[in-house]
């Protein structure tokens, strides 16, 4: 009898325990989120300390940034989002909140705030000298398209939502 119920029972257990795509173990969840995250946070750093080609690694090669009615495709146009040290201009991303959702093995989204100040300096500036700032520059949504690569997790596609600004 029970030998019955249980040869019924596999392929019933195979359809229903078959994994969906979206079905990834916790541990690899988390790892897959702490990935993503990391780049979100490299995003920032890279940015904040003209870093351009540590920047392209955190992109997939034919990523796309949007930003309102500007969009860089490929890493020769994202390069340029990468201010010169001698530029004056300084920034300091602040990554907060960050919400990831897995598609797949291989694909994912996630939305990560940002908050970012900006000011002048002279490109003589010592570490230790303040830099005068008007207050928040901006508050923006970072929404995120993400691919797993053969370097591992990667931006394919940003767009950002300019939530708050201070600019014109």
């Amino acid at each position: 009898m029970y030998k019955k119920i249980s040869w019924a029972l596999i392929p019933i257990l195979f359809v229903f325990g078959s994994a969906d795509a979206a079905d990834v173990g916790s541990e690899q969840e988390w790892q897959i989120k702490a990935e993503i995250k990391q780049l979100a946070d490299n995003y920032g750093y890279y940015r904040d300390h003209f870093m351009a080609d540590e920047y392209l690694t955190i992109w997939a090669e034919d990523a796309i940034a949007i930003d309102g009615d500007r969009m860089w495709r490929g890493h020769d146009e994202l390069r340029t989002r990468i201010p010169s040290p001698d530029s004056g201009r300084l920034s300091m991303h602040v990554m907060g909140t960050s919400h990831v959702e897995i598609i797949d093995d291989s694909r994912a989204w996630g939305t990560h705030y940002a908050t970012v100040y900006v000011g002048e300096a002279d490109a003589s500036r010592e570490q230790s000298e303040i830099i005068k700032m008007n207050g928040v520059y901006l508050v923006a949504k970072y929404m995120d398209e993400y691919i797993l690569t053969a370097d591992g997790w990667k931006i394919s596609k940003r767009d950002i939502d300019r939530t708050f600004t201070s600019a014109d």
